[in-house]
This record gives structure tokens, sequence and C-alpha cells, in this order.
């Protein structure tokens, strides 16, 4: 369960330290002609970034409120810790890539001198090590919005095994959307979503095992709560 936060941070020091991020910004902003001429196109910063940000946000608030429907529901019980862990997974996922950003220093590709910004490229590791007071780029934090609903793989595993990797699918296919649209927008490197999906991997696991639920094999008809 541990291995998919490994390969997403191996995947972002990769393309950080091996230049393959700025090949692929280069290639992103030379469709545009240049420049950013997508940083507020309507689909990707209303729909994509605005909007889907909100949607995210939603089906949060949306989790959260079955779970409190539990609480006053004796004959549903069995999903209160579930959607707990599920509500409190993908909030912690948030805040951590948020933290993380907080504190790194990283600069946007918009920001670059390369790319019609101010700043130098100094480089992922050498950035962090800077303490830079600037940047907050890294990793990427709308990508998180999309990302931290990975958590929707253990919340099935524990419930509705049949639906784990649709819920897998969901969380990695949002995650990507979101971030492919902040890279057109100039907001991020590739190696800035790859961090975020290993650390919303890696909170949404060790929540899985903190709560204690069980992972259910994928047998027809085997949920949460059914009889044996």
């Amino acid at each position: 369960m541990f291995g998919p936060a490994l390969i997403g941070l191996a995947a972002s020091l990769v393309l950080a330290l091996s230049g393959i991020d700025l090949q692929i910004a280069d290639r992103v902003i030379a469709l545009q002609g240049g420049h950013w001429s997508l940083a507020q196109h309507p689909i990707l910063e209303l729909g994509l970034h605005q909007l889907g940000k909100k949607a995210s946000a939603a089906a949060w608030v949306a989790v959260l409120a079955l779970f409190a429907y539990t609480c006053a529901e004796p004959r549903i019980k069995h999903w209160r810790r579930p959607l707990g862990y599920l509500a409190l997974s993908v909030l912690t996922a948030t805040v951590a890539v948020s933290l993380v950003k907080k504190f790194s220093g990283v600069d946007c590709p918009w920001d670059l001198a390369r790319y019609g910004g101010s700043q130098p490229y100094t480089g992922l590791l050498r950035s962090i090590a800077m303490l830079k007071p600037r940047g907050g780029c890294f990793p990427a934090g709308h990508a998180s919005a999309g990302y931290a609903w990975v958590a929707l793989y253990f919340f099935f595993g524990a419930t509705l095994p049949r639906f784990r990797w649709a819920g897998l699918a969901a969380g990695v296919l949002a995650g990507l959307a979101f971030g492919i649209a902040q890279q057109f927008r100039g907001a991020h490197f590739a190696s800035h979503d790859a961090m975020t999906f290993a650390i919303c991997w890696l909170v949404a696991w060790v929540a899985f095992r903190a709560a204690g639920l069980p992972w259910l094999p994928a047998s027809p008809g085997k949920a949460l709560g059914a009889s044996a």
C-alpha cells in the first residue's frame, strides 16, 4: 500500500532533477505562442480551477454531512467510521500539501525569467534548501483537491470493495485534470503534481491504518455490514 507514495516521490525527483520538468514546460508554453496565453482561459481558470476547487469542497461537505447523519441514525452507524475516515483523510491531505507549499520556496513556472517572469530558475532541491520567502508553488495545491480523493480507494475497500478501483480512478483522474490544467496555465511543473499525489496517497494510507478499518475481499455481494 505504501508503494504508490514512493512512486510519486521518485517521479517528482526524476522530473525535477533530470530537467524533464523544463522540457515539458518548454513545449507547453511553445504551444501557446511563447507566453501563458491560457492562464486566464475560462475552461482552465473558471472551470477546472475555481469551479473544480468548489466541487471538491462541496463533495467534502457532503461526506461530512453524511457522517453527521450516521451519528443521529443508529441503523446506519456502521458507516460512521468509514465516512469519518474519508472526511478526515481528504482534509488532512489538502492541509498537508498546503503546509509544504508554504515553506518550500519553489517558484511557479510563470514566475521564472525563462518563461517571461523575473526570477531565476534555481532547481527544486536548491530552492528548498535556500528557504526563500517567495515561491510557494511546490507541491501543487490545486491538484490536491483531486488527488486527496484517492482516499476513496481505501473507503470502498472497507465498505463496498467492488467499487474500490472506481474510487481510485476518480481521485487520480480528478488530480490529473486539475494538475494538467495548472501546468497549461503556467502555475506548476509536472514534478509538483507528482509530489502532491505522493503526499495524498501517504495521508490516505496512514489515516486508513490509524482508523482500524477492515479491508474487505472483492467478492460479489460483500459489503460493510453484510451478514456472513
